[in-house]
């Protein structure tokens, strides 16, 4: 039987002792799916990745010179530098996190890898996204979760780099991963991330209501133009932070 936890760990583990860089304070482990991806017969399958970001590179990724804890661009892993190290890689021929995963899926019964239901069951009546990803993610997720948090609860990660969290990411955030972020981090390393998440959700609503009360104003032509940046912000919101106005209140 495969030990995909055990697997995993012993895998992430040696790859994060030797980090050396200076000002390492978030480490990230990189869980996504892409109907892109194939392994065998199936598509949409998942990959695993781990990186980290230094405050020299939350300096660099800036046009601003004051960085703050709370700032996006210190925890939106699109400005991190992505040295990413791949664990699972469908990308890759013959990967052997691959081979493993699936004996994984196989043995624990885990059948139509890659489905992901897009019908009105995966939101709720608010139209927020209550699904889990395609099938075999979200099961991965929650073993890679599992992961992170022994190397929190065992003091590996505090006594190397301090008292940072490990986040889990995906291209976008949605419950799944604050949850799995959430248990990866138990004993409060990733309450600033929240905290920061949390003010950065609440600027984007404050911003969004602001262009509403413009866009209801009588601005004449330009009426349209808000409509647009409002279309946009939603997007980008949406894409960037699903969980957080759905928990983070």
């Amino acid at each position: 039987m495969v030990d995909l936890k055990a697997y995993l760990y012993e895998k992430v583990k040696p790859i994060i002792n030797g980090w050396d860089e200076e000002g390492i304070y978030a480490i990230s482990f990189f869980v996504n799916s892409n109907l892109a991806y194939t392994y065998q017969q199936y598509n949409n399958v998942s990959e695993f990745a781990i990186s980290y970001n230094t405050e020299e590179d939350c300096g660099d990724v800036s046009e601003y010179d004051d960085i703050t804890a709370y700032d996006e661009e210190r925890w939106e892993y699109a400005n991190w530098r992505q040295n990413t190290t791949f664990i699972i890689d469908p990308n890759e021929n013959n990967n052997e996190g691959m081979e493993i995963l699936f004996q994984w899926y196989r043995e624990n019964r885990i059948e139509n890898i890659g489905y992901e239901d897009g019908s009105r069951n995966a939101y709720d009546e608010n139209m927020q996204y209550i699904g889990k990803g395609p099938i075999g993610y979200y099961e991965l997720l929650s073993v890679v979760s599992d992961v992170a948090r022994q190397l929190q609860t065992e003091g590996f990660i505090s006594e190397k780099f301090g008292n940072i969290p490990i986040i889990m990411h995906a291209l976008g955030y949605c419950w799944y991963l604050e949850e799995a972020t959430a248990h990866a981090n138990p004993n409060g390393e990733a309450d600033e991330f929240f905290a920061a998440m949390k003010r950065i959700n609440e600027e984007a609503n404050s911003r969004l209501e602001a262009m509403k009360m413009n866009a209801e104003s009588p601005v004449g032509e330009s009426g349209g133009f808000f409509e647009s940046l409002i279309k946009l912000d939603e997007t980008a919101r949406a894409f960037r932070s699903e969980a957080l106005r759905r928990k983070l209140k």
